[in-house]
């Protein structure tokens, strides 16, 4: 049965359990808990705690503290602190501070400065001018002009010409030309063609064909085939068979049997069982039991 009641612009229709209201544009349908409101493009509907509300493309969705906003490919969900928006591939949930982003694999986290990004392996944090780079045991950390590189046990800062690599002991600085490698109480500088060792009180220099060791007061050089020996006022040179030793005043050189002693104006030479001795003019030659002394013309 149909009841239709009337007063001035309002309509009511009353069949069974449905109710229509109509009063100008707007028309409100009940039947039972369902409750819909029409005002031109506008529709509303309550049914228990859930209200639906729909203009054009827009649709409203609320069921207690969730909202739920439709409009064309956009999906907005609230509920309490938490906002969850999603158009096409693109997920961003935003609660209190934190805020992430979500498309296809890649995921941005934002929490106040802090700033994480991931896709796939890679992890990428930002928070000021410090940014850090995660990909399996790859860390890289950059700030400012400084670089640092993480990966197992191996460690390689860089910090504008400046590179430093370190492995467990063994730690290797680079800028321009100059190589420093330090492993234990072991120091190797290499520039151009110089290279330097030092491990305790040993100090070893080489360039080219010139090498030259220090520890202590003794100084070695070699160069080919040449060796210097310098401690204190002692000095030792060999060079194939021909030695010099100086000390002082004193030479001495050597090479095969042959022997000459130097200081001053005193020359001593030995050769076998030969021995000549020469001082200013004076010349002495002594051989086994014969001995040979001249002085200008005198024999």
């Amino acid at each position: 049965w149909l009841v239709v009641r009337e007063a001035g612009s309002l309509v009511v229709r009353e069949a069974g359990s449905l109710v229509v209201r109509e009063a100008g544009s707007l028309v409100v349908r009940e039947a039972s808990s369902l409750v819909v409101r029409e005002a031109g493009s506008l529709v509303v509907r309550e049914t228990g705690s859930l209200v639906v509300r729909e203009a054009g493309s827009l649709v409203v969705r609320e069921t207690g503290s969730l909202v739920v906003i439709e409009t064309g490919s956009l999906v907005v969900r609230e509920t309490g602190s938490l906002v969850v928006r999603e158009t096409g591939s693109l997920v961003v949930r935003e609660t209190g501070s934190l805020v992430v982003r979500e498309a296809g694999s890649l995921v941005v986290r934002e929490t106040g400065s802090l700033v994480v990004r991931e896709t796939g392996s890679l992890v990428v944090r930002e928070t000021g001018s410090l940014v850090v780079r995660e990909t399996g045991s790859l860390v890289v950390r950059e700030t400012g002009s400084l670089v640092v590189r993480e990966a197992g046990s191996l460690v390689v800062r860089e910090a504008g010409s400046l590179v430093v690599r370190e492995t467990g002991c063994l730690v290797v600085r680079e800028t321009g030309s100059l190589v420093v490698r330090e492993a234990g109480s072991l120091v190797v500088r290499e520039a151009d063609s110089l290279v330097v060792r030092e491990a305790g009180s040993l100090v070893v220099r080489e360039t080219g064909s010139l090498v030259v060791r220090e520890t202590g007061s003794l100084v070695v050089r070699e160069a080919g085939s040449l060796v210097v020996r310098e401690t204190g006022s002692l000095v030792v040179r060999e060079a194939g068979s021909l030695v010099v030793i100086e000390a002082g005043s004193l030479v001495v050189r050597e090479t095969g049997s042959l022997v000459v002693r130097e200081t001053g104006s005193l020359v001593v030479r030995e050769a076998g069982s030969l021995v000549v001795r020469e001082t200013g003019s004076l010349v002495v030659r002594e051989t086994g039991s014969l001995v040979v002394r001249e002085a200008g013309s005198l024999v």
